[in-house]
């Protein structure tokens, strides 16, 4: 899911009830792995084949759980059934014939009796992401920080959470219903994240909309502006409060949603967060700033031509690469090739076609002339990317990892 259906789905999904831990464990079919967690009707996993590494992310209904599959080329809806130990996975592409798997789950995935309730083992830490922020401990207020970004503040007491891959982190309250999120827009100014905001937003069909234009908010940390937005669900009116504030390396979003019900609480909680920031010099510097954007190569070739006999062939590539200022890293790629012969008494031809593509989180580090871009992928795999600036008078703009490339905002991407 994105960024803000996620959101919105933890929130609107939430109440005092447990849900059976049905899905999670792994399930397995013919060349198909599914490793799926689940809390409380918050489901998510990863689907391996022997070519691909795919995550998803939905929500529990009963014995079904319906979501998002997110792959480099777009999304599609899935829907999971249980039927006992098996489960049946369905896909439905933008166009084309719809993907069913049918699996079993397997032994050492199934999950514990229902009579045992052992206290789960503390989870093992996670492996650092670019720029990562720490966890402070369960139950108290703590303070966030991040090298890379360049910034910290403090939670509310009671309040924990940890690191999203979208590189924001998501914060909730063992009994205050709601949810909190912090969020660093690299590069970016407060004008626009205020003519941003001005249009509201839908998630998941609910269109939230602002009470009342942005207002000036003072803190320490330096200029700042807040808003309320509020949207009709079908558990009831819903608000959110959002302050950004201009740091030195772009912007920190921070925002709260609750009930109109526990929305002043969530308010306090929301601005005591913002008047605790502190920005500094984060070690991205001018270098991740610079590289950041939507960028695109392309090359290909054809030679040969006939009339009535004769060869000729084709060659192209694509590759299109994310540096988002979220610190979100996306690459896809496609190359194609023909290659066809003529005679007087015959045609042959081939052609061939592949695609590829990986998402994780990206920095940098170096002058905006020349430096490396970090990448640690979701597969928790690290690459390091050279990159150098191109001179007046060259056909790229920038060469990443040897490869030439253009700025090109119209690929879509980094939303």
């Amino acid at each position: 899911m994105t960024r803000r259906a996620a959101l919105l789905a933890a929130v609107l999904s939430f109440s005092g009830t447990a849900y059976a831990q049905g899905f999670a464990g792994t399930w397995t079919a013919k060349d198909v792995t599914v490793t799926l967690t689940q809390e409380e009707d918050q489901v998510s996993g990863t689907i391996v084949t022997d070519r691909k590494n795919i995550s998803f992310a939905g929500v529990a209904e009963g014995n079904q759980a319906f979501g998002e599959v997110v792959g480099p080329n777009g999304s599609m809806p899935f829907t999971l059934t249980l039927t006992g130990q098996a489960m049946k996975f369905e896909m439905t592409p933008p166009e084309g014939k719809g993907l069913t798997f049918f699996l079993k789950r397997s032994k050492a995935g199934a999950p514990p009796p229902t009579n045992a309730a052992p206290t789960p083992p503390a989870p093992p830490e996670p492996a650092a992401l670019p720029g990562k922020a720490p966890v402070p401990p369960a139950g108290k207020g703590g303070q966030w920080k991040n090298e890379n970004e360049g910034w910290s503040l403090n939670s509310p007491a009671g309040w924990k959470g940890s690191q999203q891959k979208d590189g924001s982190i998501l914060l909730g309250h063992d009994s205050e219903f709601g949810i909190l999120r912090i969020a660093h827009m690299l590069g970016t100014k407060l004008e626009e994240a205020r003519a941003q905001g001005e249009n509201g937003f839908t998630l998941e069909g609910v269109m939230f909309t602002l009470t009342a234009p942005f207002a000036p908010l003072r803190v320490k940390a330096g200029p700042a502006i807040a808003g309320t937005y509020e949207g009709q669900t079908m558990k009831g009116p819903f608000r959110v409060r959002s302050v950004v504030l201009q740091g030195q390396n772009g912007t920190l979003v921070l925002s709260g949603m609750a009930p109109v019900s526990n929305y002043g609480k969530m308010t306090q909680n929301v601005d005591s967060m913002a008047a605790s920031v502190t920005f500094f010099k984060g070690t991205a510097g001018n270098a991740m700033q610079h590289v950041a954007g939507r960028w695109w190569h392309w090359h290909g070739s054809s030679s040969g031509t006939y009339t009535s006999v004769g060869s000729a062939s084709s060659f192209s590539s694509e590759k299109k690469l994310w540096l988002c200022r979220d610190g979100r890293f996306s690459r896809a790629g496609e190359f194609s090739a023909s290659a066809s012969s003529r005679t007087t008494q015959s045609v042959a031809g081939i052609d061939g076609h592949g695609t590829s593509g990986s998402d994780g989180r990206w920095t940098a580090v170096g002058t905006p002339q020349a430096g490396k871009i970090i990448v640690t992928l979701d597969n928790g795999a690290r690459e390091e990317l050279p990159y150098q600036a191109g001179v007046q008078g060259d056909k790229f703009e920038m060469y990443i990892d040897g490869v030439g490339y253009y700025r090109k905002d119209d690929i879509g991407g980094c939303n």
